[in-house]
């Protein structure tokens, strides 16, 4: 068995990527394998390399049509259930209590806030504790939820979270129509 951790990042920004593979080219003990650029790139990427984490985007669009979104719980659920031995790690500028929990419960293991990428160590950090078996949540995002007051888990369908993802990422949506 290798001790190479493989990677798989998806993700509808390029420099996102870039930096991505960027900083983990430097550590030995993580490979990115692949990368996509739309939501329809997971799922066949994860059955391709069957990577250790998978590094995913949840606000991207499923192909080049931007209104296209990506439902991301139906695929984090479906990778949760179909490959077990892929630890997803949700990398997102959305990070609402409501939004990580739902992420969470359809079986994410970290959720980082794109803002604290900045940070040299948080993604490395994330994925090498994530790898071991644990729960990584970067700090803007845990301080989120620590904030939020305490409550039974939350249940969304997958509908229900995407308005709710649609709102967050657009919040003047509403009044184009």
């Amino acid at each position: 068995m290798s001790d190479t951790i493989t990677v798989v990042a998806v993700d509808d920004h390029a420099i996102v990527l870039d930096g991505i593979q960027g900083r983990l080219s430097s550590i030995n003990t993580i490979d990115v394998v692949a990368v996509g650029k739309r939501g329809k790139d997971v799922i066949p990427l994860v059955e391709e390399y069957r990577p250790d984490i998978l590094l995913l985007d949840m606000g991207m669009p499923v192909d080049d049509i931007e209104e296209n979104r990506f439902e991301a719980i139906a695929a984090i659920e479906q990778i949760t259930r179909d490959f077990p031995a892929t630890k997803i790690i949700v990398l997102s500028q959305t990070t609402e209590p409501i939004l990580v929990k739902a992420a969470i419960q359809a079986g994410v293991k970290g959720y980082v806030d794109k803002l604290d990428l900045n940070s040299s160590t948080n993604l490395p950090d994330a994925i090498n504790i994530i790898h071991r078996g644990s729960i990584y949540l970067s700090s803007s995002v845990h301080q989120k939820l620590s904030g939020d007051p305490a409550r039974s888990p939350i249940e969304l369908t997958n509908r229900q979270f995407l308005v709710l993802l649609a709102i967050a990422s657009n919040p003047n949506a509403a009044s184009k129509e």
